[in-house]
Parts: structure tokens; sequence; C-alpha cells
């Protein structure tokens, strides 16, 4: 891959930062906010169905509509062994402030258990 010209890409050797962090109440499609370049989303506990999907918005005011937001799963309670579902999960749509996360369980089983997620806006 070559790149050229001039200017900046808006991503230096940054990482996620643990220690700003929030957690999900009510439901699985419960918004949350938080204004930081990276931080993690701890779920709620929940059930998705084999071959769901479920989403909720992050309001965060780093994030603006050309930007990238990088988001993996990095816990899940559940197991991996094929009885507790998969967790994967992407980006919808992104707009000034806010973007929509989306959690897909492409698995027969259903996921049962708190995923938690870790992101980073990328301007």
């Amino acid at each position: 891959m070559t790149f050229s010209g001039s200017g900046s890409f808006g991503y230096i050797n940054k990482r996620v930062n643990p220690l700003v962090s929030v957690t999900q109440i009510t439901s699985a499609t419960t918004g949350v906010t938080l204004n930081s370049e990276s931080g993690v989303i701890t779920g709620i506990t929940q059930t998705l169905a084999a071959d769901a999907l479920i989403s909720f918005t992050l309001t965060n005011s780093y994030i603006k509509a050309g930007s990238l937001v990088a988001v993996s799963v990095v816990g899940y309670s559940g197991t991996y062994d094929g009885t507790a579902g998969f967790p994967c999960v992407s980006v919808g749509s992104v707009a000034d402030g806010s973007c929509v996360i989306k959690l897909f369980n492409p698995d027969a089983a259903s996921l049962v258990g708190i995923v938690t997620f870790a992101f980073q806006v990328i301007r």
C-alpha cells in the first residue's frame, strides 16, 4: 500500500483508555453517552436470539460526520463453545455527535451474557 501527499490522518499511536467507561442500563438497546476519543462500553446482561441483530446509539462529542469509529468485542461473559452465541460488533451510521453500534449473533445458539466493547474515534 502506498500513500502520497501531505496532511494528517488524525490518528497517532493511540490506545483505548480503559479508565473511561460507561455501562448500559435498562436494556441492550439503551443508548450510552461517553465523551472521550476512546473507551469501554459494558453492555447489560442480555439474551440475543440466533441470527439476530440489535443496535444502540453511542453519543460522543468527539465523533464527527467524517469520523471512523473502530469498535471491537473485548469481553463476553458467555462461552465460545457453540452453546451461548457469538458476539460480532460493527458501527452503523456516523453523524456529528453520535454513531450506531450494532451487535449481531451469527451463531445457531442464543447469545446469553454481558458483552463489553472497546471503541476508538479516528478523526
